[in-house]
């Protein structure tokens, strides 16, 4: 007898949550009930959101980080290891919107490279799925999904199941996040990141 990849248990705490979300548009409590969403469909454990935009450092959205991943994922990331991420490079494909698993955009090398193993390895990921939407030509929003447990990766279903949302997440995540331009800052930077975003140029010119 087949399976099927969610309960009806589930769809109604997912159709319970994305109410929640749709209600929460545009006030800090919608970030963590998208996480919700995710962890709740998923095995993924954390999650962390941000908006590329040409020219300029990525621009922190939120998270749901403990205070180690903070110090060892959140802060090297926007210090400049975004610039070997793959999901950085696929941002400058004009890909179309959806998930994208690391396994099947992430080089032939990518886990004997210097990113994998000075910043991947020390953060604790053991797979990565992220939600690409892109908001208008040149800026994207990421929702970067992250596996932290002792288990090694993602199972097909558990991808599957992220694939039952990916439509209602882009919308959610465009009416949430409606625009965004390099000349407005729109978004909260947390605390922690502020000496990051005001002395950005620095950061960025070693890598020029």
């Amino acid at each position: 007898m087949h399976t099927p990849l969610i309960s009806n248990k589930e769809i109604k705490e997912v159709f319970d949550l994305s109410a929640k979300a749709v209600a929460a548009i545009g006030t800090d409590e919608f970030p963590p009930i998208l996480c919700r969403i995710c962890e709740y469909l998923s095995a993924y454990d954390t999650v962390m959101g941000y908006a590329f935009i040409p020219g300029e450092l990525p621009r922190p959205l939120f998270n749901d980080f403990h205070k180690r991943e903070i110090e060892n994922c959140w802060i090297p990331y926007f210090e400049g290891a975004y610039l070997l991420d793959p999901f950085y490079e696929l941002s400058k494909q004009n890909v179309e919107d959806g998930f994208y698993h690391l396994r099947d955009i992430a080089p032939d090398d990518f886990f004997e490279s210097d990113y994998f193993k000075n910043f991947y390895v020390p953060t604790r990921l053991r797979d990565e799925t992220t939600l690409i939407v892109n908001i208008n030509e040149s800026v994207q929003i990421h929702l970067s999904l992250g596996l932290r447990d002792n288990r090694s990766v993602l199972t097909t279903d558990d991808l599957h199941r992220l694939d039952l949302i990916e439509s209602l997440f882009i919308s959610l995540i465009r009416s949430h996040w409606p625009e965004i331009r390099s000349d407005q800052i729109c978004l909260r930077i947390p605390d922690v990141l502020e000496p990051i975003w005001k002395n950005r140029s620095s950061y960025l010119a070693p890598h020029v």
